[in-house]
């Protein structure tokens, strides 16, 4: 969950919870990224 507000809105209402998340990838943990660790190896 995040808290957060903006000025856009009434002061009365700037403010609320709001459901977060994350997510991340690692290209070099590809399979079709091995030709390029391999030539960066050399």
């Amino acid at each position: 969950m995040g808290y957060n507000g903006s000025e856009t809105f009434a002061p009365k209402n700037r403010f609320g919870t709001f459901p977060a998340f994350g997510v991340g990838w690692v290209p070099s943990n590809e399979k079709f990224f091995e030709p390029v660790k391999k030539l960066s190896a050399t």
